[in-house]
Formats: C-alpha cells, sequence, structure tokens
C-alpha cells in the first residue's frame, strides 16, 4: 500500500504525461478547425490587401505571418507584405486595395526598419499632401503600455496623418 501522499512511479509518469496529452488534443483540435475552414470561403472572392510592417525585435513579422496563415478563412488574399521602408522607395503606398500597417512605437519613436516611412509620413502631413482619395487602411499599433507618455504615438500619428490625407 502507498502512503497517503506518495505517488507510484506510474502515477508520476501519467501526470508528466497528461499535460502532453492535453496539448496534442488541442494541436488536433486547432488543426481540425483548420481544415474545416479551408472550404469555407471561396477563394475566388478574396479580397486583395497589402501589409507593411516595422519593427525591431521580430514581433510585427510574426503578426504578418500569423496574418497570411488566418487572412483566408476571412476572405483576405495578401497579395504583398514588405517593410515599410522599403515602401517609400516608390514614394506611393498602393490605393487600389486596403492596406494594413503594423508598427511599433519605441519611446515615441519609430523603428528602425520604418523610419524613412515615419519621416516621409510627416513630410505627407507638412505639405498638406493628399493621398489617394478614399483608400482603405488599418494601422496595427505594436507597443509597451508602460510608456503611458508615449504609449502608440507613432502608431496613432501614421493612422491620423493617412486618414487626414485620404479623406481630404
Amino acid at each position: 500500500m502507498v502512503p497517503p501522499g506518495c505517488r507510484t512511479k506510474s502515477q508520476q509518469q501519467r501526470l508528466r504525461e497528461q499535460p502532453r496529452a492535453q496539448q496534442q488534443q488541442q494541436q488536433q483540435q486547432q488543426q481540425q478547425r483548420e481544415q474545416d475552414n479551408k472550404g469555407s470561403v471561396d477563394s475566388s472572392i478574396n479580397k486583395a490587401v497589402s501589409v507593411f510592417f516595422g519593427g525591431n525585435i521580430g514581433t510585427s513579422e510574426s503578426l504578418v505571418q500569423a496574418l497570411t496563415r488566418s487572412a483566408p478563412i476571412f476572405g483576405l488574399d495578401l497579395i504583398n507584405s514588405q517593410g515599410l521602408d522599403t515602401a517609400t522607395k516608390n514614394k506611393t503606398l498602393p490605393a487600389a486595395n486596403p492596406l494594413v500597417i503594423i508598427i511599433h512605437s519605441y519611446e515615441g519613436r519609430p523603428p528602425d526598419n520604418a523610419k524613412k516611412f515615419v519621416a516621409w509620413i510627416e513630410q505627407m502631413a507638412s505639405r498638406a499632401k493628399s493621398y489617394h482619395q478614399g483608400t482603405k487602411f488599418a494601422v496595427f499599433g505594436v507597443g509597451n503600455s508602460d510608456w503611458t507618455h508615449t504609449f502608440h504615438k507613432v502608431p496613432r500619428m501614421v493612422n491620423d496623418t493617412l486618414w487626414r490625407r485620404a479623406h481630404s
């Protein structure tokens, strides 16, 4: 007989394996949901979307990858994804389809790979230059809310400027 509070080796092993089994079951359920959803959206009617991102530590790239995986479930087709500074080479953003901009704010400053983009947006704002009328876009701000005075400063500026320029 095993004293109360003591476990046999087989009981200990079962307890260690239980979280693994639960995790495997959850993964299988998630894969089944994804499989079920694959055919639920007609890919011929997917809406083309361009994604631009900027960040220093890889979080924005991870968000783009997650969006790429889940976009078809929502009827979206990510036709273009690139860094924000790369987008400024043409001095314009695509206006034919909606844009998603994922950008960090580091103590109120843009990430290293979005500095040119932010400077371009600021120039657009200062010159009152209009952007393609009615362009649809979404700005996803990423940052640390511990920086209360500068939290999402850059994403808000990008959003406000694009909105004003696209609706002027």
